[in-house]
């Protein structure tokens, strides 16, 4: 995984988008980058109120102003960063975000938004942006209280698993990342390795559990190989 130069949050003012925003700012401040808070005004929305009584003929311009002014609120209560952009479209807030994150090196999202109906019959814009997107997204559930120390990275062997490990090795540069496979052997019985990388690397035989079988070795040397790149 390259270096994160830019960090984009997406953000729809709820409680999980701030607290998104909060770790997007720590995370950027740890790895020097600068930060791009992005608000999407819902086109289908807007044409919905479009057609109510008493809604006023500049609606769009002052929901634009306001998402405006909350973004530079939201900047300035974050801790010293980079540089710290804002930028409010109006669309689909998918499609926006999914450009807006051609731009960026890792995008951070609240894992859930502002509407819970639509959401759960939908899918979040955070599990759909996971299955789309070609960039390392950061979902965050909880307050951004300190950097991360510990990492649980699920890994299936496959060319992909690398990647998975260099970017929680990225996202947590001074934590300790705990890699897991787990695969079912013949008997039916589930098997899990798992294996402490420490940060700068250095891993031994002696992390993994007792070897059972040649499944498990070959998963355990995968581990480690990739856990030391």
């Amino acid at each position: 995984m390259k270096a994160i130069e830019k960090v984009l949050a997406a953000t729809d003012f709820s409680a999980d988008a701030d607290r998104a925003v909060a770790r997007a700012a720590r995370v950027a401040a740890e790895q020097g980058a600068s930060l791009t808070l992005l608000h999407v005004v819902s086109r289908r929305a807007l044409e919905a109120a479009a057609g109510l009584h008493g809604v006023p003929a500049d609606f769009e311009a002052r929901l634009v102003r306001d998402a405006t002014d909350h973004l530079a609120r939201l900047s300035l209560a974050l801790p010293p960063t980079k540089k710290v952009l804002t930028s409010v479209k109006v669309g689909a807030p998918r499609k926006e975000i999914f450009e807006a994150a051609n731009a960026a090196d890792l995008l951070v999202l609240g894992v859930r938004g502002t509407n819970p109906v639509r959401d759960l019959l939908l899918g979040t814009t955070a599990e759909r942006m996971v299955s789309k997107a070609n960039l390392p997204i950061l979902i965050v559930k909880r307050p951004s209280m300190d950097t991360y120390r510990r990492v649980l990275a699920p890994v299936d062997l496959s060319e992909q698993s690398a990647t998975v490990l260099a970017a929680a090795a990225r996202i947590a540069p001074s934590g300790k990342i705990n890699a897991a496979n787990a695969f079912v052997v013949p008997d039916g019985e589930v098997r899990v390795n798992i294996l402490g990388a420490v940060p700068d690397g250095e891993s031994s035989m002696s992390s993994l559990p007792t070897i059972l079988t040649a499944a498990q070795c070959r998963a355990g040397r995968a581990l480690i190989d990739w856990s030391a790149e």
